[in-house]
């Protein structure tokens, strides 16, 4: 969502963009402020169903990144699009590779030799 926050101004000009967690209120706005976020808007499915509704929530409420886009005409609000790879697994055969789609820096990786490392993932904190 780093490099999200960077884009959003851009994805705004035609857009609105999003980040859903089913974290609290209080704990995304501890969360924005330590990543600096500016530009996301970030809300809350706390205490609704959005995340069963639309395929990020597994099992026992273990989340899962879903990628969903909305169209708004003149008499409703629609769900138009979902991410179709969601279950596809990489090449390395050990994650899903759905997220990669949206993280810009991911492509840098399969402008490299060896693609993206089997082991990686964000890390909350570097350095």
């Amino acid at each position: 969502m780093d490099s999200l926050n960077g884009g959003v101004p851009h994805i705004d000009q035609y857009y609105n963009f999003a980040l859903i967690a089913q974290a609290s209120v209080e704990e995304l706005k501890s969360w924005v402020s330590a990543r600096k976020w500016s530009n996301l808007t970030v809300l809350s499915s706390s205490k609704t169903t959005y995340n069963l509704d639309y395929n990020a929530e597994a099992h026992k409420g273990r989340q899962l990144m879903a990628l969903n886009a909305f169209r708004k005409t003149v008499d409703e609000i629609f769900h138009a699009w979902a991410f179709e790879l969601f279950y596809a697994r990489g090449d390395d055969d050990k994650a899903p590779r759905h997220p990669e789609r949206i993280w810009p820096f991911c492509s840098i990786y399969y402008v490299t030799l060896y693609g993206r490392p089997g082991d990686w993932f964000p890390a909350y904190r570097y350095g």
